[in-house]
């Protein structure tokens, strides 16, 4: 089945399809010469396999909306050229594929969504280029989905992506702007959230809830005065991966907290001056947790509670930094600071409570620098201090 609506000019377009086999539905509405204003499209699919919906708006203030149901291998699109246009698309079933793009958006909202019912093998893509204030949301359920963010050119902009079961990825790609925010939620085993954002005032946030393994993070910034923020809980083999390390990458705040994970690590490293990594992890075991740092007036915190075999280390290279690790309740733990180059009134301080056979060192290299180890209530314990 064929249906097809194509005017300069067009204020209401709806299209509905059901079909128990394959269909097909496109909306146009404008023209390559011109565009039109405050149009609404909607197309409507139930049931059957192999069915395909598209609507390509051009012009402001227009929407459109896709909704497929109870469906197998559908894909859905919407295009839109223009200001303030919003575009919907809505997938129930498996192998489904659901495309946006929107250029020139302005003010224009992407939402997607694969969910309910056994859906698995999905995929979304948004793209939205030379834009102000867009908005993209992705959400996926069940299990063996991909979702990808686009976001080039512009200010003020928001990507999130909601994902939940098992063997998810989540791509949230922002190019070339400023005061961009980019949200990954993701619960279940086996999953991957990459980000990355070039530009300044920026923010990230992912999350890996629920009982999983092998979750990855990893998250890069290029730019000054960013944030990220990563929380993993409840994962054994996870891995967060945070980098802040391009050129004039000053004043960026990096946080991580792994809870309840065992055999994961987390490493932060950032360039330039002015810059803060925190990384918490607690009760857990194998544990690994790593900053690097360099320039001026750089802080960094390793915080290990309530595990075992316990590994944290600080490098910094450059002047006025501050290093500090704190491991508590358990054994056979290691932290190492080590602050050198042209290094001169750096600080750095270990803390080591309970457990036995641990070991705290610190290495530092210049002038005016402090050290400090402290290890209190344990035995067979070791620590040394080197100043260069």
């Amino acid at each position: 089945m064929f249906m097809k609506f194509n005017k300069s000019v067009l204020s209401l377009a709806i299209a509905a399809v059901f079909s128990a086999n394959s269909a097909w539905a496109e909306i146009d509405a404008g023209t390559p010469v011109s565009s039109s204003t405050g149009n609404q499209a909607a197309i409507m699919q139930d049931g059957g396999a192999d069915n395909h919906a598209a609507i390509d708006q051009a012009g402001d203030r227009n929407s459109g909306s896709v909704s497929q149901d109870n469906t197998l291998n559908a894909t859905a699109s919407i295009t839109t050229s223009g200001s303030d246009n919003a575009a919907t698309i809505s997938q129930q079933g498996s192998n489904g594929i659901v495309n946006v793009t929107q250029s020139n958006a302005t003010g224009s909202s992407a939402t997607a969504v694969q969910t309910e019912g056994y859906s698995d093998n999905n995929r979304i893509d948004v793209t939205q280029t030379n834009t102000a204030g867009a908005t993209a949301d992705v959400s996926q359920d069940d299990y063996n989905h991909q979702a990808s963010v686009n976001q080039s050119n512009g200010e003020n902009l928001s990507a999130s992506v909601s994902q939940s079961d098992e063997a998810q990825v989540a791509s949230v790609i922002q190019a070339d702007g400023s005061n961009l925010s980019a949200t990954v939620a993701q619960d279940g085993t086996n999953n991957v959230a990459t980000v990355n954002q070039t530009g300044n005032s920026n923010s990230v946030s992912v999350s890996q809830d629920g009982d999983g393994a092998d979750n990855a993070v990893s998250v890069s910034q290029d730019g000054n005065n960013s944030t990220v923020s990563v929380n993993q809980s409840a994962s054994i083999g996870s891995t967060v991966i945070v980098s802040q390390t391009e050129s004039y990458s000053d004043g960026n705040i990096a946080t991580v907290l792994q809870d309840s994970t065992v055999d994961s690590s987390a490493s932060v490293a950032q360039d330039d001056g002015f810059n803060t990594a925190t990384i918490s992890q607690s009760n857990g075991a194998n544990l690994t947790a790593s900053v690097s740092q360099s320039d001026i007036a750089n802080l960094a915190s390793v915080t290990q509670t309530g595990g075992s075999d316990l590994a944290a280390s600080i490098a910094q290279d450059g002047q006025g930094n501050t290093a500090t690790i704190t491991q508590a309740g358990g054994s056979n733990n290691i932290a190492d600071i080590a602050q050198d180059g042209d290094a001169a009134f750096n600080i750095a301080t270990i803390s080591q409570e309970g457990g036995a056979y641990n070991l705290a060192s610190i290495m530092q290299q210049g002038n005016g620098n402090t050290a400090s180890i402290y290890q209190v209530g344990g035995s067979n314990n070791s620590a040394s201090i080197t100043q260069r």
